[in-house]
């Protein structure tokens, strides 16, 4: 839904906003990926905190 909605609004139509689009582009390639927790650290926390939770 977002993606789509994105590419529907994503209207380029002058140089400026193009150098714009190519600038954020090149900026994020430059970044790199983004780094996410590991999920099954999180699950393992999460499970061992509602096991403690239910104890009491």
């Amino acid at each position: 839904m977002a993606t789509i909605s994105f590419f529907t609004n994503l209207v380029i139509s002058t140089e400026e906003e193009a150098q714009r689009m190519l600038d954020a582009i090149e900026e994020a390639e430059r970044r790199g990926p983004l780094e996410y927790p590991d999920i099954d650290e999180e699950l393992k926390r999460g499970e061992e905190f509602v096991k403690r939770g239910l104890k009491k």
